[in-house]
């Protein structure tokens, strides 16, 4: 957000509809900075909504590590409420908590999103949407974590049905819209996860709000109602996140990465959520199991 910086058009509009934090280093404070920042935030969108009712929802989205505790966000997630978790089940081998943990051995119990859903909801982003977070291709990090199209695809077609299951997050956005596996023919990455998730996606139909506004005349007793109507459009999206390398979606973040998102009817049903940080990008897709969104 820094438009001299990125030497960005001063005479643009930049527009989010949320705030990602990746925290990796741990804070001297116990995260109360953090938590602190979150509430704050979060008592300017309700003072936002409250004066302008029929304004968007603004969301706070995380990218914790999988390892249990999680030393850099873990207080902060019980501290101040996450509304999506972009989990990163990747670089971290050594933990034995990654998806390729899963895809190796589907029993042994290293793969840990059901331990996530249980800590998650003991504080206060109880309830949070949690994504499962991948790499884009197997430049994107530790080579040895990167899940094949089609072994994504079966960790999608296992989990989908999970407790407050989201979508997918990708790292990062320019290696999963570069990596073209030739299992699905003409599409990248990012696109196969967005495929595949939309297969669980339910139909419905989301019903028009309706925002009112009433105009007393004072040279009368009658008075007018003006009436204008928004529909919301649950269909899948995908969130892009920026870092120190390059991702794409609509939150605003706080470190220095970018993802893609995909997510299912989430903090990102149909609002996509843009993360921006240095220069980097991830993906997150969703099919509609709830977004950001926030996105692309």
């Amino acid at each position: 957000l820094d438009r001299g910086a990125s030497n960005t058009d001063l005479t643009k509009t930049i527009d989010i509809d949320g705030f990602d934090f990746d925290i990796e280093r741990t804070s001297p404070d116990n995260q109360a900075g953090y938590i602190a920042c979150i509430k704050r935030l979060r008592e300017h969108f309700a003072a936002y909504k409250a004066a302008k009712p029929c304004s968007k929802t603004y969301l706070i989205s995380g990218a914790p590590q999988c390892p249990l505790p999680e030393g850099n966000m873990g207080l902060t997630i019980a501290g101040a409420k996450f509304d999506l978790l972009f989990i990163q089940f990747y670089n971290n081998g050594a933990n034995g908590c990654t998806a390729r943990n899963w895809i190796t051995n589907k029993n042994a119990g290293g793969f840990n999103y059901d331990s996530w859903v249980t800590i998650v909801n003991q504080g206060a982003s109880a309830g949070a949407k949690l994504y499962l977070g991948l790499l884009g291709s197997s430049s994107a990090g530790t080579s040895g974590d990167y899940l094949t199209a089609l072994e994504a695809q079966s960790l999608i077609d296992a989990w989908h049905s999970a407790p407050q299951f989201g979508g997918v997050m990708l790292w990062e956005a320019t290696y999963a819209e570069n990596n073209l596996p030739s299992s699905f023919p003409g599409k990248n990455y990012y696109q196969i996860m967005k495929q595949v998730l939309n297969k669980y996606a339910p139909a419905t139909t989301a019903p028009a709000t309706v925002c009112s506004t009433t105009v007393s005349s004072t040279r009368s007793s009658t008075s007018s109602t003006k009436t204008s109507s928004s529909t919301k459009i649950s269909t899948t999206s995908s969130t892009v996140k920026s870092s120190s390398t390059s991702k794409s979606a609509s939150s605003t973040k706080s470190s220095t990465s970018s993802k893609i998102t995909s997510t299912s009817s989430s903090k990102v049903s149909s609002s996509s959520s843009v993360k921006t940080s240095s220069s980097s990008t991830k993906i997150s897709s969703s099919s509609s199991v709830k977004p950001s969104s926030s996105s692309t």
